[in-house]
Parts: C-alpha cells; sequence; structure tokens
C-alpha cells in the first residue's frame, strides 16, 4: 500500500490491482498525465478500503478478481461511505456477471485488460472534467 502526494489538493485516484507491476505503470502514467493528483496504490480490495477510509479518493480505478477482498466488495463497502465515488473497473475477463454486479452497484466505466492506456487516460479526463463540474455546481 502506498500513498504518491502531488501538489493540487483536491483531486484524487485510487488504483487497486493485485498485480503490482500493472498498479505501478497505471500510476505512472496517471501521475504524469495529472500531476496535481493525490494517487494511491493497493494491492488488493481489503487495503484498497482501508485507503478509501483514509484518504476518500474520488476515483477508483480496480480490478475484480483479487486475493483477500475482490472489487466488487471493495466497491460495495465504498459506495456505502461515499456514494458519488467514480469507479473504474478493470477486468482481464469479459464477465458478465460480475459486470452486472458493479452496474448495481454503480460504476462510471470499464476496460478490458490488457489495457490500452490511451483509453483509461481518456476515461479519466472525462471523469475528471465530471467531477469538476460537479464540484463547480455545488459552489454556486
Amino acid at each position: 500500500m502506498e500513498s504518491i502526494k502531488h501538489a493540487l489538493p483536491g483531486l484524487s485516484i485510487m488504483i487497486v490491482d493485485d498485480d503490482r507491476e500493472a498498479t505501478k505503470i497505471i500510476g505512472h502514467i496517471t501521475a504524469k498525465k495529472f500531476p496535481d493528483a493525490t494517487i494511491s496504490i493497493a494491492d488488493n480490495g481489503k487495503q484498497g478500503l482501508e485507503l478509501f477510509e483514509e484518504y476518500r479518493p474520488d476515483i477508483v480505478i480496480t480490478d475484480i478478481r483479487m486475493p483477500v477482498m475482490d472489487g466488487i466488495r471493495m466497491a460495495r463497502a465504498i459506495k456505502s461511505l461515499k456514494d458519488d465515488t467514480h469507479i473504474i473497473v478493470l477486468t482481464a475477463f469479459n464477465d458478465k456477471a460480475s459486470l452486472a454486479e458493479f452496474r448495481e452497484i454503480g460504476f462510471y466505466d470499464y476496460l478490458i485488460k490488457p489495457i490500452e492506456f490511451t483509453k483509461l487516460l481518456a476515461t479519466l479526463e472525462k471523469c475528471i472534467f465530471e467531477i469538476s463540474q460537479g464540484r463547480v455546481a455545488k459552489s454556486c
């Protein structure tokens, strides 16, 4: 579990995946594209939930199948704590049952592995834009 701080407080992104190399790459690419964001990384859903409780990130990028706690259980717990969290699902499987569960919980988008980083960054940009619009609306 780790947290990488960047200059601008406010926007935070958490990456949860048991593939440590994948989380490092996603974290690095995300940090380069969004250098003012806080990026947290967890190896499984239990660590992800612990980090979420501490940092309350705006966006959670998560795998579905992980040891200790899967992405579905983690997402359900996260949404019960902060319903407006944007969840982006990463999966190596086109598992319709898992995606149906995520749909019920509420997710922003899902991407099939291997990840196409241009799609991930485009999804994050769209998500961040919507979050910023929501913050502007709340402040008016």
